[in-house]
């Protein structure tokens, strides 16, 4: 009865470890990351960019060129801003690429080196590109980063279109 109590125990004691499914490790998230890709148009009459993302698909983008669709006046060039995240900006190495093209046509490649956008208090940076020749066929814009530690890539559309 001994022998029976005392293997009672171990099972009670053994059983729920055993019946625990085994723990997955988590990976940490990455320290760097493309947060975001954002466009605006930029109206040479002014000098202005307007205030409307044309990444997020509620702006009629119809036309643009001569300032139909939700421009209001017209506009050939659009201003792209890629939002990196990370814990730090003070002195580290890698780059981010941003490419934009229509079709098969680049319109604007620029690298950024992460290095020459030193901040020591935020967590976030925004990197700049200008666009010229939009206005009539989609835009795929993607942003590209690399170095040691930090890997990913994000891309947007703008959906620009012509027509009669």
């Amino acid at each position: 009865m001994r022998s029976l109590a005392a293997t009672a125990l171990v099972l009670a004691l053994v059983t729920p470890a055993a019946a625990q499914p085994a723990a997955k490790p988590v990976a940490p998230p990455p320290s760097f990351q493309i947060k975001g890709i954002h466009a605006f148009l930029y109206f040479h009459r002014t000098g202005g960019f307007g205030d409307r993302d044309l990444t997020d698909g509620q702006t009629a983008l119809w036309n643009t060129i001569i300032g139909e669709g939700d421009a209001g006046m017209p506009s050939t060039t659009m201003l792209v801003k890629v939002e990196l995240g990370g814990p730090t900006f003070a002195n580290q190495d890698g780059k981010v690429v941003v490419v934009a093209k229509a079709g098969k046509r680049t319109l604007a490649k620029q690298t950024f080196a992460i290095g020459d956008y030193f901040e020591e208090g935020g967590q976030a940076i925004t990197l700049p590109m200008l666009v010229t020749g939009v206005g009539c066929d989609e835009v795929t814009v993607t942003a590209t980063l690399s170095g040691k530690g930090k890997k990913g890539a994000a891309t947007a559309k703008v959906p620009f279109a012509c027509g009669e």
